[in-house]
């Protein structure tokens, strides 16, 4: 049973703007140490951030041409963190996110219409 101070621990933790997070969480996105494959063969760097598809490209050139700075959706992550990401994406409220990965999700969420071969398959999204 959650008890009442645990939910105002929940609802008053630290929440902050967008623009504020500057600093990718994923460290190793220049050089990241795995990949994954979902079942749509959509090669990740990050859960649903894609690098290519392996039914039609062979994994070694996937991994061959990775250039982050070139990726429009890693490139702007890896430089400036999720605020990079609202700088790319349709202009939207300001709103309050529960950290770095919440501000990240919801506008990569905006952006998958825009770039749908490099935000992996929409389900990902919960459409």
């Amino acid at each position: 049973m959650v008890r009442h101070y645990q939910l105002d621990y929940l609802q008053n933790r630290a929440k902050g703007s967008c623009h504020q997070s500057t600093i990718c969480p994923r460290n190793d996105l220049e050089v990241p140490d795995q990949v994954f494959i979902d079942t749509y063969r959509f090669v990740q760097i990050c859960p649903a951030i894609s690098i290519g598809n392996a039914c039609e490209t062979p994994m070694h050139e996937i991994i061959g041409n990775y250039k982050i700075r070139e990726h429009a959706i890693l490139g702007p992550l890896h430089a400036q963190g999720p605020s990079g990401l609202i700088r790319i994406s349709y202009p939207q409220p300001e709103r309050e996110y529960g950290g770095p990965y919440h501000c990240c999700y919801l506008t990569r969420r905006e952006l998958i219409d825009r770039y749908p071969e490099l935000l992996g398959t929409s389900y990902v999204y919960c459409f």
